[in-house]
């Protein structure tokens, strides 16, 4: 029974390494937070406190990008979503707000393509993100997953029998 444990573990090994290596660093809750900087400042609610209809679609809005985010981050997958923004763009000459209406698809699985997804869409900098992208390409002298060693991993104890 152990010979064919291992016989299963090393036919893996290579898919194991395969898929390891193929992990790249994805940025975290800060780096995210840092980086959508600009975007929440210029789509947060309390910006709109006097245009009702603008406001409610941006806090709920901000609420599903919130929530795809934090599920990127914990669970590695979100559910694809569409969210609406209203931004203030310009006062015209009666001195009223022109708000320009911004569409996003939200259908990546990487946090990165993510923000500049949404940075892209509302004409922002993209210079922190990739900041970022940058800064991992130098830091990654050890990988994060090693492919599994079975002879490591499974060693036999002399004292139970696996018959």
């Amino acid at each position: 029974m152990f010979t064919k444990m291992l016989r299963v573990l090393s036919s893996k090994k290579h898919l194991c390494y395969h898929l390891c290596s193929k992990v790249k660093r994805n940025m975290n809750t800060s780096e995210v937070a840092a980086a959508l900087r600009p975007f929440y400042f210029a789509v947060h609610p309390d910006m709109f406190g006097q245009y009702p209809k603008e406001r409610s679609t941006n806090e709920d809005s901000l609420k599903k990008l919130n929530e795809y985010v934090s599920s990127l981050h914990t669970l590695g997958y979100a559910r694809p979503t569409k969210v609406k923004f209203y931004l203030k763009i310009t006062d015209d000459n009666e001195g009223s707000p022109v708000f320009k209406e911004i569409h996003i698809s939200l259908l990546s699985r990487d946090l990165k393509t993510t923000v500049k997804t949404i940075l892209k869409t509302c004409n922002l900098p993209l210079d922190y993100v990739d900041h970022v992208a940058n800064q991992s390409k130098i830091n990654t002298s050890s990988p994060v997953f090693r492919p599994l060693d079975p002879s490591i991993v499974m060693k036999p104890n002399p004292q139970i029998s696996l018959q």
